[in-house]
């Protein structure tokens, strides 16, 4: 995997790479996928289709364990202190959004997460990540800065070998859009402090 040498910073660090992995490797990926025990998961803020963390099958659990090989240059390219070896790194699992699921707009701050990533498998309508500007002010009542207006900024279609990373901090809102047809399928997961 070839990574840029830079990220784009608007509306916060993030970075699209198409053509992540070779034909073979995809293709691998994809068979896999199919063979994954996925569970259904439904609630406010979502539905869709979840694996375990980490994945059942070994080529997707390998998949992880590759993309956890690019902390060093991740760490450097994001300017973050990602974990070490030898530590809960890097995680992942297998998401199947079908027609009408979704993901409502959220921030993944939390549990140490520093920096999310997607690797699509397969293209659908809808399903579009969206990534929201976001305007914070400062609370008179607990001095603590708080978002006050979003507006969607930045719309990436889910599409076979693209594999997505965006920095997490509470600012950094993002939704999956509801899948209108297809399926899309996807290994996510985070890197951690």
């Amino acid at each position: 995997m070839k990574l840029p040498q830079a990220v784009e910073t608007a509306p916060f660090a993030h970075l699209i790479l198409d053509g992540a992995l070779e034909p073979d490797e995809l293709h691998n990926l994809q068979n896999a996928f199919s063979e994954e025990p996925r569970a259904r998961l439904d609630g406010e803020l979502y539905s869709h289709e979840r694996g375990r963390s980490p994945p059942v099958h070994p080529a997707l659990r390998a998949f992880c364990t590759n993309l956890a090989e690019q902390r060093g240059a991740l760490s450097a390219l994001f300017g973050l202190n990602l974990a070490s070896e030898g530590m809960r790194s890097v995680d992942g699992a297998a998401y199947l959004y079908k027609p009408s699921d979704y993901l409502l707009p959220h921030s993944d701050k939390g549990d140490s997460r520093a920096l999310a990533y997607v690797l699509y498998l397969s293209s659908c309508r809808g399903g579009e990540l969206l990534l929201f500007d976001c305007v914070t002010s400062k609370s008179p009542i607990t001095g603590k800065s708080e978002i006050v207006r979003t507006r969607p900024a930045k719309r990436i279609v889910p599409k076979p070998n693209r594999l997505v990373l965006f920095a997490v901090s509470e600012i950094a809102l993002h939704q999956i859009r509801e899948v209108t047809a297809g399926a899309r399928a996807s290994i996510a997961g985070w890197f951690y402090r």
